[in-house]
């Protein structure tokens, strides 16, 4: 064991252990852990016993300062810190210790956008079941604004598929949570979710993720038209979300699209077969759709059954969804067609 000089008192020797991962001094920490510090210590703020972590409050280093009850493992992947990291794992640290919030050194690392860190802790035994105390898992913070990959999304949706039932506290899942995180890779995103999901869960995935509702009674398809997301509007009707769901205030998804003057959304909704009866009455329309190409739209669908087209296209993407069982059979017309990338064949 390494002795370090003037043999500091244990408490020290701990807080000196985080102040050298929060100014990511490898060669520091490596010494600290060979002198025989704890790699596992939780630190804590204790007003006898200064020096790093307290002096960092006192100096307003306030990022230091939540990290209070963590250990090394969960500072080094909350900043990114990859050396480290793997320095800590070398020396033996609890992969899958949680903080008092529950939060373990993956949910932070998902939570920061750190993509390899969240791969090298997987690869090292992560637990990717693991609930913090708001009953977030780490795909739960992976898929939002901040999260990681898609390649890392994917690791984390095989190593426990059943993360993307979970709803946390707020009402979410995985899927909600990408839906809202206004991601530049959004599309791509919800279609990795979705194939995974029907590819690992297919007789859950239709039921538990596609029809799962928030607290207002939003599912993924409505809020997608709230948010105004045509791609991921197709995306889900192409994985066979229920058209005509209503939330607690009575609306379908074709309601909000058709009052908030979305006429790509209307023409998509209404191909899917999504019914005009709460907005089409004796041919006069409801008074809150204002767009007049949108009230004949309506009006055209109200008088007109399902294509027959439309209605094989509805059956095979609810059994289908976007796995790629038929994409070997079927022409390319019809690929785009059941992707709702075209209208009508």
């Amino acid at each position: 064991m390494t002795a370090l000089t003037g043999s500091p008192p244990r408490w020290a020797l701990n807080s000196q252990l985080l102040l050298a991962i929060r100014t990511h001094d490898v060669g520091r920490a490596s010494q600290l852990l060979r002198a025989g510090v704890d790699v596992d210590t939780r630190f804590a703020i204790n007003a006898n016993k200064l020096p790093a972590l307290c002096l960092s409050v006192e100096n307003n280093d306030l990022a230091m300062g939540s990290l209070q009850g963590t250990t090394a493992l969960h500072a080094a992947a909350a900043q990114g810190s990859l050396d480290l990291v793997e320095k800590l794992l070398s020396y033996g640290a609890d992969i899958n210790v949680q903080d008092k919030n529950g939060v373990s050194a993956l949910h932070l690392a998902c939570s920061g956008g750190h993509s390899e860190i969240c791969r090298t802790l997987m690869a090292a035994g992560a637990h990717a079941a693991i609930l913090d105390s708001v009953n977030n898992t780490p795909l739960h913070y992976a898929t939002s604004t901040c999260g990681v990959d898609l390649e890392t999304v994917t690791l984390l949706i095989r190593k426990c598929p059943q993360a993307l039932c979970v709803t946390n506290k707020s009402g979410e899942t995985p899927l909600i949570i990408a839906i809202r995180s206004g991601r530049q890779d959004v599309e791509e995103l919800l279609e990795e979710i979705l194939k995974d999901a029907m590819q690992m869960m297919p007789q859950i995935c239709h039921d538990m993720i596609l029809c799962h509702r928030t607290e207002r009674g939003h599912t993924p398809l409505h809020l997608a038209v709230l948010e105004k997301l045509t791609s991921c509007i197709r995306i889900l009707l192409a994985a066979g979300a229920e058209v005509n769901s209503r939330d607690h205030l009575g609306h379908t998804p074709l309601a909000s699209a058709s009052r908030d003057g979305n006429v790509e959304a209307v023409a998509l909704l209404l191909s899917a077969g999504a019914s005009t009866r709460t907005l089409v009455t004796q041919n006069l329309i409801d008074d809150d759709v204002k767009d007049p190409l949108i009230a004949q739209m309506l009006v055209d669908a109200s008088k007109e059954p399902l294509k027959l087209s439309a209605a094989c296209r509805k059956t095979l993407c609810r059994t289908f969804g976007l796995s790629d069982e038929l994409d070997s059979t079927l022409p390319s017309q019809w690929k785009k067609f059941l992707r709702y990338e075209t209208i009508d064949l």
